[in-house]
Parts: structure tokens; C-alpha cells; sequence
């Protein structure tokens, strides 16, 4: 999984040595380079030493960046204060602030990550769904997996099947044998998380979304969100809470989501002991 970073050198290649495989983490020079890719290709979280942020605006520039990932930043002296400006400004309580002198800073964002990763829309959906994906053949269940954790990589029912080397109706019937109803709602599934994903950027027209998801027009998209979620595009702007959406999710799939939590964006605002 993706994961923001503008650190130092030094940072960078201590976080590459320590932290578990399975997290890729991508540097980036600033905060315009960052928020460009991440309206491309999906980030789990962000990791910023507020230091190499211009000083003159780094309240707004957090208060952005916040309102759109999980965040954790490094910040000392004034730069704390400035942070905190930006937590209430963005409402958010998936921020974490860390003091660069902090002793334990490799524990703090290794419990940071595991934390966004559990909260981030894909990993929600992927956990309800994951018994009835093991129950799948090992090569389908992966395709299905990588849907969820890298974006659309299919445009259509069909295009997935020939992605997996297998007919259609065949792609539809293991689906359907797993409870999870077709490859055609699984793709309407993941289109619409990551409109869910891309309305948290603000100010993003909601016709660049389309685009980026691989729509010609707005109307589209727009009914498939609603479709799956009841929402318009609209009233999803800025929601910093997916969990209502999630038992809506798995009931266009036909998924219990009982099991799922009620209330996974738990990380409190300076929380990192």
C-alpha cells in the first residue's frame, strides 16, 4: 500500500529499512507534487516533517493534506502550534503528531500505519469480504484483492475476466458461488470508493473525478454512487467517515457486514504512545 512522504534523506532511508514490506512508500518534493499523484493513484497515508514545508503557510497547507489522508507529522517548536491550527481547521481525528526528538519514532509510525490501513475504505471492504474471497480459486481471488488495494484496474465485467484468462460467465459464476454477486457490482463497488477517495481532495471537480475513474461525463459515476451508497456525489464531499457507508456496500453485494466495526476511525488527534 501507498504511502505520502516528504522526509528528510536521513528519514527516508531509515523508514525503508524499518518498516514491513508491504507498505511502498513514495517520496515526493512538496505538497503540490504529493496531492497530484494522490488524485491518481491511491495513498493510505501521508508522512510529512512539517520543517521542509514552507513555513508561511503550513497551517493551510496540513489543513488540506488532513482533510484528505490520514496524517502523521513530524513538527517541533512553532511548528507544533501550526500543526495543531491545522487539526481544528480540518476536523479531523486521523492525525497524528509526533516530536521529531521523540525517542520511540519508528514505533509510533509503525503503529500509525497499522492504524491507517485498518481505517482506509479498501482495507474495510476487503476485510468483510475476505471469507467468501478465500473460498475462491487462488489466482481469482487475487485479481479480486488487487481490484480493492490498487484502484479500477478493469473497466468492465469482461475486461476483468480476460485480465484473469477466463470466460465471463465463468468470472460470474465464481463470484456468484462466493455470495459476492458479480464481477459487474465488485467493479461498481471499487469505482465508487475511489470516488469516495478522490471527493475528500478539496476542491476537485467532481468532472476531473470522473475522469480520473475513466468516465467521459459526471452523470455516470454520480448514479453509481448513489446506487451503491444512496448518496449523491454531492452530500459525499469532504466525508471524513466511511464506516456508515460500509453496511450499504455490502448490502449492494449482498455481504453481511455484522461483523465489520462500528466505529474503526478511532485514532485520537496526538495520540502516538
Amino acid at each position: 500500500m501507498r504511502v505520502a512522504a516528504i522526509l528528510s534523506r536521513k528519514r527516508i532511508v531509515s523508514f525503508h529499512k524499518s518498516l514491513d514490506t508491504s507498505y511502498e512508500l513514495t517520496e515526493y518534493d512538496d505538497i503540490a507534487d504529493l496531492t497530484f499523484a494522490m488524485h491518481r493513484v491511491p495513498h493510505v497515508a501521508a508522512l510529512i516533517e512539517a520543517a521542509l514545508l514552507k513555513q508561511s503557510t503550513l497551517a493551510a497547507t496540513l489543513t488540506m493534506l488532513m482533510q484528505t489522508l490520514p496524517t502523521l507529522v513530524f513538527a517541533r517548536g512553532q511548528d507544533i502550534e501550526a500543526t495543531f491550527t491545522a487539526i481544528r481547521a480540518s476536523r479531523t481525528s486521523t492525525t497524528v503528531v509526533v516530536a521529531e526528538d521523540e525517542p520511540n519514532i519508528l514505533r509510533c509510525v509503525r503503529q500509525f500505519l497499522a492504524e491507517s490501513r485498518r481505517v482506509n475504505p479498501r482495507a474495510m471492504v476487503l476485510a468483510v469480504l475476505r471469507p467468501k474471497l478465500d473460498a475462491l480459486p487462488s489466482p481469482f481471488h487475487s485479481a479480486i484483492c488487487a481490484l480493492f488495494e490498487r484502484g479500477h484496474l478493469a473497466r468492465s465485467a469482461v475486461d476483468f475476466a480476460q485480465q484473469c484468462g477466463i470466460n465471463p460467465r465463468t468470472a460470474d459464476r465464481l463470484i456468484s458461488s462466493a455470495g459476492l454477486g458479480s464481477v459487474r457490482r465488485i467493479l461498481v463497488v471499487v469505482h465508487t470508493i475511489r470516488a469516495y477517495e478522490l471527493l475528500r481532495h478539496p476542491g476537485l471537480p467532481h468532472g476531473r473525478i470522473a475522469s480520473h475513474i475513466g468516465f467521459t461525463a459526471t452523470r455516470p459515476i454520480d448514479k453509481i454512487v448513489r446506487a451503491v451508497t444512496g448518496e449523491s456525489m454531492h452530500n459525499l464531499r469532504g466525508s471524513s467517515d466511511f464506516a456508515p457507508l460500509l453496511p450499504k456496500i455490502m448490502a449492494y453485494l449482498g455481504v453481511s457486514s455484522s461483523d465489520s466495526p462500528s466505529n474503526p476511525w478511532r485514532y485520537r488527534q496526538g495520540e502516538h504512545n
